[in-house]
């Protein structure tokens, strides 16, 4: 076997270290290519009412605007998915008020119950102030 020079010896853990840094770098280079595929581009509700402000109503352009976003630039389409979400969303908040609504009206239906034998006790009252004052009349 042939001795080592430095310069050779040199030039191994030049080499040596060069290939732990293209491998740390490949480490990194996998792991965060593994992030950016899992957080993916997406096109939505909210995505998808911006870009009606600049189109308008046409479909021929919705067509167009859909083919560059998805198809050039790889966002995945989840109009259809957030536009569901946010009907139910709707769906749910509407029947809360409706629940909200006939809780109320009972609470009403009960304080007009409750106003009617105020009304009716302040009559009792009237008329038995009547009576007093009458009697005190009549034995005065």
């Amino acid at each position: 076997m042939e001795k080592v020079s430095k310069f050779q010896g040199k030039e191994v853990t030049a080499m040596m270290g060069t290939l732990v840094l293209v491998g740390i770098v490949a480490v990194i280079a996998a792991v965060l290519g593994a992030l950016l595929t899992r957080t993916s581009k997406r096109f939505g509700l909210k995505e998808a009412e911006s870009a009606q402000g600049y189109i308008g109503d046409s479909r021929e352009s919705a067509n167009a605007v859909m083919g560059v976003v998805v198809g050039v630039l790889g966002y995945e389409n989840r109009v259809s998915e957030d536009v569901d979400a946010a009907l139910a969303e709707l769906d749910k908040e509407a029947h809360e008020r409706e629940q909200a609504e006939k809780t109320y009206e009972e609470q009403i239906r009960a304080l007009e119950a409750q106003i009617e034998a105020l009304k009716v006790q302040a009559d009792t009252d009237t008329a038995r102030v009547t009576e007093i004052r009458a009697t005190a009349k009549l034995f005065s």
